[in-house]
């Protein structure tokens, strides 16, 4: 890659700013229990993380001979996910404090997740995440296609005003790498979800455990400093 300054960080919601897989997890089960009398076991479920709840719920259940009734299956599952995360949910490490320094750096800023807007916005009440410095918060209720189609950080990198090349894609799983990558976005794999290898091979430049321990050289190019909570 051709690396240039970056201008802006795009952000993935689950596994990056937050870990809502467990609640979603154990939600998207108890659907699927007590609408289809299906147990579904974890494993299942993992080929669809990051790909949006209509895969997620889907993807499984199809796997077993049985379509869902979309929009309702979806809505009772987020029904029961958001107050399993009240008083739960918490921002990971680093979250807050990367959020804060990149906007006294000048950093533009925005979210896209593939999770629909009802389940994003939930999140970041319950997180308490700072959205005001955030130029866009894209979510899969206003995109056609999901990752790892590229359309999603095509349209945040337009709505923020930047070149993709000079957007920083921030990603847990290797669909996002991917999307992320297919934009034409540098990529930083949060290793929550995936290893480095796997997060690597995807399409990403850099990865990290969290937004505290982020390589030097990126840290070089957001123009920004360790440690990230004292800037």
């Amino acid at each position: 890659m051709n690396q240039k300054n970056i201008e802006a960080v795009v952000f993935d919601m689950d596994g990056v700013l937050l870990d809502s897989e467990p609640f979603i997890l154990k939600a998207a089960q108890e659907m699927l229990r007590r609408r289809y009398g299906l147990e579904v076991e974890d494993a299942a479920f993992e080929p669809f993380v990051g790909m949006g709840e209509d895969a997620y719920l889907g993807g499984p259940a199809r796997a077993r001979g049985v379509e869902l009734n979309m929009p309702e299956d979806k809505e009772y599952t987020y029904e029961m996910y958001l107050e399993s995360i009240a008083g739960q949910l918490e921002a990971l490490s680093g979250v807050h404090d990367f959020i804060a320094a990149a906007s006294r750096a000048g950093l533009k800023l925005g979210i896209f997740s593939s999770a629909d807007r009802m389940k994003v916005e939930g999140n970041l009440r319950e997180t308490g995440i700072d959205t005001s410095s955030m130029g866009v918060v894209l979510t899969g209720s206003e995109v056609e296609r999901k990752k790892p189609d590229p359309q999603g950080y095509t349209m945040a990198a337009q709505a923020l005003g930047v070149d993709p090349e000079r957007c920083l894609v921030v990603e847990d799983a290797t669909m996002g790498v991917k999307a992320g990558a297919a934009a034409g976005c540098p990529c930083l794999g949060i290793t929550t979800s995936f290893t480095h290898d796997e997060l690597q091979e995807a399409g990403a430049s850099w990865s990290s455990p969290d937004l505290v321990q982020l390589p030097d050289e990126l840290l070089k190019l957001l123009g920004l400093q360790r440690p990230i909570g004292d800037n």
